[in-house]
């Protein structure tokens, strides 16, 4: 946000929120407001801070997307906090705790494939390496006395009907019952170069979210 929570800083000068200028050689507290006085200075850091804004919002202009299927990293897990969130979202499920409450967001992936080719693309709800069926809970985890790893309460079954994908507009859905397991897959061609890719589940209420991890392997 422009100018929010902003410093500038020059030497032993602070020119906090484009407003209040300290020196912090004297004033290390920042509790003498020197803007009035040096208006000149104010001036110079303002002129710093716009042009490391445009630069900003030039870099900002350019959507960054995440390598899969390199030699380098063949397999790629992706996580909801991996996504673009939608225009009407301010959070996505970021830690364990929300994915075990089950949090509903939604957005999308913005990818980069170097090489064309067939991927599978498996969409999960719990985490790859506990192997937890997608139609399961988890069950609660205690934490560790007198350590600050806290526990965590049990994972919410989420009642899922359907998975799917859209990848560069192309849908492609599957239904999802007890004899799915850990995860739903895709087989799908795609080119070389970037692609959006949407990965989610719906449940019985048609209620759509974000699968909560995305695996995509090169085939």
């Amino acid at each position: 946000v422009y100018w929010s929570q902003s410093s500038v800083m020059e030497d032993s000068w602070r020119l906090i929120h484009g407003e209040e200028l300290y020196d912090i050689a004297v004033d290390p507290g920042q509790e003498n407001n020197l803007a009035n006085i040096y208006t000149d200075r104010v001036l110079n850091l303002r002129g710093e801070y716009e042009k490391w804004w445009e630069d900003l919002q030039q870099a900002m202009a350019h959507t960054p997307s995440i390598v899969v299927g390199s030699p380098q990293e063949p397999i790629t897990v992706l996580r909801t906090h991996d996504m673009h969130m939608d225009d009407d979202l301010n959070i996505v499920a970021w830690n364990q705790i929300q994915i075990r409450n089950g949090k509903k967001c939604s957005g999308w992936y913005e990818l980069n494939f170097p090489e064309a080719g067939n991927y599978k693309i498996s969409l999960r709800r719990w985490p790859p390496e506990i192997r937890n069926p997608i139609l399961s809970g988890l069950p609660a985890k205690p934490g560790l006395p007198g350590t600050t790893v806290n526990g965590f309460s049990e994972g919410v079954n989420l009642p899922i009907k359907t998975a799917s994908i859209s990848l560069n507009n192309r849908e492609v859905s599957r239904s999802v019952s007890l004899s799915s397991g850990e995860e739903i897959v895709f087989e799908v061609p795609v080119n070389n170069g970037n692609h959006q890719l949407r990965a989610w589940f719906t449940d019985e209420n048609e209620v759509d979210f974000a699968a909560f991890y995305v695996i995509i392997e090169k085939i």
